[in-house]
């Protein structure tokens, strides 16, 4: 699934090359997603200026001058294109015809995604956006911040930072690579995180969240760049993906285990209990 550094990749991405037009026309090939297509997406979207394109945890938000917010979310296995002629691949579900000719089209195999509108003043308060915790990036972010949230959940610390009430866009991949830059355990009770370990993670959670989206993000499987092309923060992993293979910083070899049915990778040596 993408996670938030690939969902910001194909924001940076697709923001130059929609951004001032705007969509003629709408194509809605499937509207059986996630979340319905909403019958009315082609009066709610078209012929309005596109002034800007946001990233809200793994959403993103294409912003009209008629107050609209075109939503998308790729879900596990979307993908975002913008071409010059129309490819009609299989799994295209929404196509977007740009005003200078151009087609954006929304492609997901698995249809867990989703393509919906609503107001920009009800945003906020949509079903969507009204649960979600804070940004890994925005300055609020601390480390005083995380132990904070913490100091009254038992939770283990990866599944804690990984609950989209709490932290949003942190995903299995760059939990597992935060917490190994931490050297903090993944099994560790949250309540139990020290402020000099809250502020090691934060810190590394933001650093490696900057440096996947530097990379264009992760490739595991699905993930495209709206190019076409394939991220390379994969090669970058310490653990993620290398069970078995020896620690980067002290050769033990790496773990396995799963929590919450989502697979951790970690050092027995580098990240005690």
């Amino acid at each position: 699934m993408p996670e938030l550094p690939e969902v910001e990749t194909v924001k940076n991405y697709l923001s130059p090359l929609i951004k001032g037009k705007e969509f003629n026309a709408i194509d809605v090939l499937n509207d059986k997603l996630r979340v319905k297509v909403p019958k009315n997406l082609v009066n709610q979207v078209t012929n309005s200026n596109i002034e800007k394109i946001t990233r809200r945890a793994k959403y993103l938000l294409i912003y009209l001058k008629n107050d609209q917010v075109l939503i998308i979310h790729l879900g596990m296995t979307g993908k975002i294109f913008v071409e010059k002629k129309i490819k009609n691949e299989k799994h295209d579900h929404v196509i977007f015809t740009l005003n200078n000719g151009d087609f954006m089209r929304y492609n997901d195999v698995r249809k867990f995604g989703l393509v919906t509108c609503l107001n920009k003043n009800k945003l906020a308060n949509s079903k969507f956006f009204s649960h979600l915790g804070i940004e890994p990036l925005s300055d609020d972010f601390t480390g005083k911040y995380l132990q904070e949230i913490c100091k009254n959940s038992n939770t283990e610390i990866k599944k804690f930072i990984m609950e989209q009430k709490k932290l949003v866009g942190v995903g299995n991949i760059y939990a597992s690579e935060a917490l190994f830059s931490s050297k903090i355990h993944p099994e560790t009770p949250a309540a139990s995180l020290s402020l000099n370990d809250a502020t090691s993670l934060v810190n590394n959670i933001k650093s490696i969240l900057i440096q996947a989206i530097a990379k264009g993000g992760s490739t595991i499987k699905d993930y495209r760049l709206v190019n076409g092309e394939s991220g390379y923060f994969q090669h970058e992993f310490k653990v993620y993906g290398r069970e078995n293979n020896p620690c980067k910083i002290c050769a033990t070899p790496i773990k396995k285990m799963v929590q919450a049915g989502r697979s951790t990778f970690y050092c027995i040596k580098c990240q005690k209990k």
